[in-house]
């Protein structure tokens, strides 16, 4: 099976061949675009003059040998690029030009493709007192969220809840006991309930709109919710919220330490993206969240915006808090189109995993109060200077002396075995070896010991 490119280029299809011999031509006026995903070591230039890669508006020419090895045995997604006017005019001396690319196909393997890639909810930025709604309402939150907006709120209840926390079993039983009446579930308060509305709202196949009374988590727009089984946590696939009602007012009032705290999602794509290609070194990662360099940019970016508009989080700025709302959309927007979380979630979250149920106590403990060390610990782990990151941490307002330096250093110890008997995405975890000495200097490099 073949397809042509707009410049007449022919491709062939990588299930049907093992080697393949590819011609591109382009002159001035063609704007020739190719995409080819594939698995090899090696690739055969005949020029040496070639675009390594995209950068969007400005490729970059590389002087390679005749033979360029990318030192990768993992899946790369190649994309060559030819545009009028963004590649040196020296390309087009003459009146074509002609690459040739011989993939060296080691092994064939499939990839298992998304059947459905998921939206957003609807976002709407309005008072909490212009919502009218008719349907027979659920109601999830809990005590002092329902304190701060219930004067604002005129919902038909049918039935109000306030789940300390979201494990499986727990939320099965909520999930069988709603009453047949209910038509709409509203979740409000932080990711816990968020959560569970969205899983019970799954196994009913009813709607959930979400009112967020802080921005303390990206859960709010995900189609999963993460319950706790068997002493970790599980992501269990279910749809987006139907509706997210965001009031800037409720927002800017919510305290320091959860007014924004869903810049920690942002800030895990940090040591997310180190342990993802630490996997696609090693070869480890599997073929449906295989290692795209073009992702891993774009998640980069959003990290980066993330440490511009830390200050301002922490102060409540508006401003600050709507670009933190885009960047959580425009995060939870790639991971759906990728299908996964890897650039997001490794050892920082895997760390909150495992310490969780020694300070839970059966409560739902502050997601940021948990990744927020994980994360300072994994880039210790991968070598990378912490300071930056605390300091970005605690002028958005997260707190990073809420862990017991004891429990810190007993979680350390039982990581690398609970990530295995997890069947958690590789990472940096699976080839730790930790001593007591070892875990204290980490404690002493991240300053999580006072």
């Amino acid at each position: 099976m073949t397809r042509r490119t707009k410049a007449g280029s022919r491709a062939a299809s990588l299930s049907t061949m093992s080697d393949i011999q590819l011609s591109l031509k382009a002159t001035k006026k063609t704007k020739t675009i190719f995409i080819l995903t594939y698995t090899n070591q090696e690739f055969t230039t005949k020029h040496k003059q070639y675009p390594d890669r995209v950068d969007i508006g400005r490729p970059k020419i590389k002087e390679l040998d005749e033979k360029q090895s990318l030192a990768h045995p993992i899946d790369i997604e190649a994309r060559l690029l030819l545009a009028n006017n963004r590649i040196s005019d020296r390309l087009y001396n003459n009146s074509s030009l002609l690459f040739s690319l011989k993939y060296s196909i080691r092994t064939q393997r499939s990839v298992c493709l998304m059947t459905t890639i998921w939206p957003l909810p609807r976002i709407d930025i309005q008072d909490l007192s212009q919502i009218d709604e008719q349907r027979p309402t659920a109601l999830l939150t809990n005590e002092r969220s329902w304190s701060r907006v219930s004067s604002l709120i005129n919902l038909p209840l049918v039935i109000q809840a306030e789940p300390p926390n979201a494990d499986l079993n727990l939320l099965r039983q909520l999930s069988e006991g709603l009453p047949e009446q209910v038509e709409v579930i509203y979740a409000v308060g932080g990711g816990l309930v968020a959560d569970i509305g969205k899983y019970i709202g799954q196994m009913r196949d009813i709607p959930v709109v979400i009112i967020p009374t802080a921005l303390s988590v990206d859960g709010f727009f995900t189609p999963l919710a993460a319950v706790r089984e068997a002493g970790s946590v599980h992501y269990v696939d279910t749809k987006p919220a139907e509706r997210l009602i965001i009031d800037w007012d409720v927002i800017k009032d919510a305290p320091r330490r959860l007014r924004g705290a869903a810049i920690v999602e942002l800030l895990t794509i940090v040591t997310g993206l180190l342990d993802w290609r630490y996997a696609a070194d090693r070869n480890k990662n599997t073929a449906s969240t295989r290692y795209l360099p073009w992702a891993a940019s774009l998640m980069a970016g959003i990290a980066q915006q993330a440490f511009k508009i830390a200050e301002g989080v922490g102060e409540g700025r508006i401003e600050s808090l709507s670009t933190l709302l885009d960047l959580i959309c425009t995060e939870v927007r790639l991971t759906n189109q990728l299908g996964h979380t890897r650039p997001q979630e490794g050892s920082e979250q895997y760390f909150a995993y495992a310490i969780e149920p020694k300070v839970s106590r059966g409560r739902g403990v502050p997601y940021a109060d948990l990744v927020g060390p994980g994360i300072l610990i994994a880039a210790a782990l991968h070598g990378q200077d912490v300071n930056p990151i605390r300091e970005t941490l605690l002028s958005a307002g997260t707190r990073l002396s809420e862990l017991e330096p004891d429990d810190i250093i007993d979680t350390l110890h039982e990581l690398p075995d609970y990530v295995v008997k997890h069947n958690l995405p590789y990472s940096i975890l699976n080839e730790l070896e930790i001593t007591t000495e070892r875990a204290r200097e980490l404690l002493s490099i991240t300053k999580l010991d006072r």
